[in-house]
């Protein structure tokens, strides 16, 4: 791939790519943004050990062929989805009380940027995440088991003052059952 063509992908400029390429990085090793995105477009993961690239399903070094495979998988978009919610609830359950809110608002920072750098419109015009604060749980059977993969959605706490209909139930599962998967060329899905 040419170095123009890797930097726009990575986000970076092609002069830092040949910088990559000619080893004046390693020494301080590659930033943080660089190792995501390379990660993120493309499932490599860079080895400071021993100085190389590796594909992160195998951990061998990385090569066209695992580039190939990255950008032909197929996934399973409801499953991905469903996935991320639960490490996310697994991430905000283990957070101390301490730090519960910098870790809320840092979330939400991303996700602000995430839906900015892709170009994201939330189609929902029901959902709002300025609300999300008045969202209680709703438990499948009614019943609050503790364990929350067994949230079915969310009711709103407090009246919307802005909105003369009723407020309704948002539940993202319902959501993912009317989502369709992703097509892809083939090849393994990863594991999750």
């Amino acid at each position: 791939m040419p170095q123009h063509e890797l930097g726009k992908i990575l986000g970076v400029s092609p002069e830092t790519i040949k910088s990559v390429e000619g080893g004046r990085l390693r020494q301080g090793g590659l930033s943080r943004a660089i190792r995501d995105a390379a990660f993120i477009q493309f499932g490599a993961l860079w080895q400071d050990e021993t100085a190389e690239w590796l594909f992160f399903l195998t951990a061998e070094p990385y090569t066209r062929a695992h580039y190939d495979w990255w950008k032909s998988a197929a996934f399973d978009r409801a499953s991905e989805i469903h996935a991320s919610c639960l490490r996310l609830i697994t991430l905000l359950q283990a957070t101390r009380d301490v730090d519960f809110r910098a870790v809320i608002d840092t979330l939400d920072s991303h996700l602000i940027d995430v839906q900015e750098r892709y170009g994201i419109k939330i189609k929902d015009p029901d959902f709002d995440a300025a609300e999300m604060d008045s969202l209680l749980p709703v438990w499948k059977d009614g019943v609050e088991t503790g364990n929350f993969a067994d949230i079915v959605g969310y009711r709103r706490s407090r009246p919307l003052f802005e909105r003369k209909r009723k407020p309704k139930l948002f539940d993202f599962r319902a959501k993912l059952e009317k989502t369709e998967p992703l097509a892809g060329a083939g090849g393994p899905n990863p594991a999750v």
